[in-house]
């Protein structure tokens, strides 16, 4: 969640809102992620550019859920592959 004004660029932060029990899923989600050999190579190249451990969870629980949502309006079949070209 940014805090911008003008040319000036705050300090970002996790945002609260929302359903506190899908925040809760999307961020255990992605914590289990980043032990699979589906994600941890993007769960390290986050790391590696700088980002807070929590960050990099919560891009990845985004990213999960971005996918999830391709998977289910496309009516298509989870891909490793695709998800590999995407780094």
């Amino acid at each position: 969640m940014p805090n911008d004004s003008g040319k000036f660029k705050g300090q970002r932060h996790i945002s609260k809102k929302g359903d506190m029990t899908l925040r809760t899923l999307r961020y255990l989600a992605g914590t289990s992620a980043t032990r699979t050999k589906a994600w941890k190579p993007r769960y390290e190249k986050l790391l590696a550019k700088g980002k807070e451990k929590k960050q990099a969870i919560v891009a990845i629980a985004r990213r999960i859920a971005i996918t999830l949502y391709s998977v289910y309006k496309f009516n298509s079949m989870f891909d490793i592959k695709r998800i590999d070209k995407q780094l």
